[in-house]
């Protein structure tokens, strides 16, 4: 909470979270009313069980998906349901009780809500798209105003977990607001283990360039993260995205952790204090206003695709 209102912006503060749960609904075009599959983007981490939990789980997003499948599939049998991320790094969920019955319980209103609200309005004609990748090591943007750290680092405050989970290392003073000066590019981080903190994440390690890429479905535009992006970094994003490609805010949706993962992304206004979230921040607190500037120029040259994409691997 610290570090989320740091934010300058109080209309972006006075929104905590994106409430939405934005849905796609994918029906066969003979028969409308049978639904092939749905796709559901929700802003929170999906991680309600405790690290008790004896088995792997899907969390929340698996009970929702399941009960979202089960009820579409008594008129639609082949339904499919898929749930995404969205911009979630400083967004958990609380609960008195982290066990099973929870999550059964809040994974169950997740689904209904996503069954209970079809989609209303029509998608026609071609998918736009644009896709780009973008080296991250040093890289600017916007006149080079805006540019990342020449490496990788994990600061300080990342070893001792969030506000919700801390660990033993926090009590040992690698905990929120350990900052520090000195590191090129890294503004107010402190190295993890000093000296040695670049051991920790070998730039060999991480990935070096960050996919990204804009689709334009219908009436919505669909941009992808490759990270996890907090709420009010992903709000800037949205906000960039929609002014460059004469959107309305609302009609952009943010896919978060999607197609790679570099860490997560805060606000340069979080980033300086140095809690888990700015302290995970690999690339320095420019990087997710340059993974945002470039989504917003894709936005703005968005294309249809004539021919299928050449496959990368990661």
């Amino acid at each position: 909470l610290p570090a989320f209102l740091r934010n300058v912006d109080h209309a972006e503060v006075d929104a905590g979270v994106d409430p939405r749960a934005t849905a796609l609904w994918i029906r066969e075009a003979a028969a409308p009313e049978r639904v092939l599959g749905v796709a559901a983007f929700v802003a929170m981490h999906p991680t309600l069980l405790g690290p008790a939990t004896p088995v792997y789980s899907a969390d929340i997003f698996g009970v929702a998906a399941s009960y979202a499948e089960r009820t579409l599939r008594v008129q639609s049998p082949e339904a499919v349901v898929g749930f995404f991320n969205g911009a979630e790094g400083d967004v958990s969920v609380v609960s008195r009780h982290r066990d099973r019955g929870a999550a059964l319980r809040l994974g169950e209103r997740l689904g209904q809500g996503i069954v209970a609200n079809p989609a209303r309005e029509r998608v026609d004609g071609a998918i736009r798209r644009g896709v780009t990748r973008q080296l991250m090591a040093g890289r600017c943007v916007d006149d080079e105003s805006i540019c990342a750290a020449d490496f990788p680092l994990v600061g300080a405050g990342a070893l001792g977990g969030s506000e919700s989970n801390h660990w033993l290392l926090s009590w040992l003073g690698w905990g929120e607001g350990v900052t520090g000066s000195g590191v090129p590019g890294h503004g107010a981080k402190r190295a993890a283990l000093g000296t040695f903190g670049r051991l920790l994440v070998p730039t060999s390690s991480v990935p070096a360039e960050a996919p990204l890429a804009v689709h334009r479905v219908g009436g919505m535009l669909f941009v992808t993260l490759p990270g996890e992006f907090t709420t009010i970094m992903g709000r800037r994003v949205a906000a960039w995205v929609a002014e460059a490609a004469k959107w309305q805010p609302e009609r952009v949706a943010l896919v978060g952790l999607a197609n790679e993962y570099l860490s997560y992304f805060a606000t340069p206004e979080e980033y300086a204090l140095q809690h888990y979230e700015g302290a995970s921040t690999l690339w320095g607190p420019q990087a997710g206003p340059l993974v945002g500037r470039r989504l917003a120029s894709l936005a703005g040259t968005l294309s249809t695709p004539l021919r299928r994409s050449v496959p990368i691997d990661f």
